[in-house]
């Protein structure tokens, strides 16, 4: 969970910051409507990652225990890289009209 949570604020941070850069250019929006567009995206998906990645930490943890395997520090890492490559991967409009 704690992966997952680090790899969304690198991901939703800079898409929000990059989101506010677009928006402040067409001058639509107020600033403090402006400022709170960072802060959104990295409240959702902060709130997203904890969720999946508590899932997915539950899920690991009941298949490790059941096959009396232990648990590499590694796998929490690569399963939260996995997750955010998906996320990244999903937000690209061609690839969710394709699937």
């Amino acid at each position: 969970m704690i992966w997952s949570l680090l790899f969304s604020l690198a991901v939703y941070l800079p898409a929000g910051i990059w989101a506010f850069i677009m928006l402040a250019k067409s001058r639509t929006l107020s600033w403090y409507v402006l400022v709170m567009i960072p802060f959104i995206f990295v409240l959702g998906g902060s709130i997203a990652s904890f969720v999946i990645g508590s899932v997915i930490g539950v899920a690991l943890a009941f298949v490790y225990n059941a096959g009396f395997f232990v648990m590499s520090t590694w796998i929490p890492f690569l399963w939260g890289l996995i997750h955010i490559l998906v996320v990244v991967v999903g937000s690209y409009s061609t690839i969710t009209a394709i699937l």
